[in-house]
């Protein structure tokens, strides 16, 4: 009987301890509470509007070619002489207007003689990194890289051509 008392007053006093205290509740002030959102953008669309051309580059001795990025123009120094027609290289940008894009571009693009392989010229690349979208209709929003390319007197008279292989994503 001595046990039974003392059993039944752990287990009294175990309830009591597990047992909670008197339930409180908290509400988040009107005004502060959190929301939850979603913004829904168009994907992203990237067509390929015009090559960079630097056109019939005269060499007499070394020099550097370069096409405004702009103006699509090209100035020439050295012994080199430049054609009066060019073109930066353009692409158009379709998406969600008003939304800011990053435009990856490589540094250089290596120019490959499309006869001898093993010559080649460096195209360094320059423009823009950043594009907003001012148009997500059909029109789109287009931007132009332009370049420069060293090229020595000992260059190889013939084409050269490389791929600009540029990316957009938004930020």
């Amino acid at each position: 009987m001595k046990n039974f008392v003392r059993m039944t007053a752990l287990a009294a006093a175990a309830t009591a301890i597990a047992a909670p205290a008197f339930a409180q509740s908290a509400t988040v002030p009107a005004g502060t509470e959190p929301q939850g959102r979603a913004r829904i953008i168009k994907p992203l669309l990237l067509e390929a509007v015009s090559d960079m051309n630097f056109g019939d580059i005269t060499v007499e001795d070394a020099g550097v070619a370069t096409v405004d990025a702009t103006t699509g123009g090209v100035s020439c120094t050295g012994g080199l002489t430049c054609p009066a027609v060019s073109t930066a290289a353009t692409w158009t940008v379709r998406g969600t207007n008003n939304q800011w894009v990053d435009i990856l571009k490589p540094a250089t693009v290596t120019l490959t003689h499309t006869v001898s392989a093993t010559d080649t010229l460096t195209l360094n690349v320059v423009g823009q990194d950043t594009l907003q979208l001012s148009s997500s209709g059909m029109t789109g929003t287009d931007f132009s890289l332009g370049g420069n390319i060293n090229v020595p007197a000992s260059a190889r008279d013939g084409l050269y051509e490389g791929i600009i292989n540029v990316t957009v994503q938004y930020q």
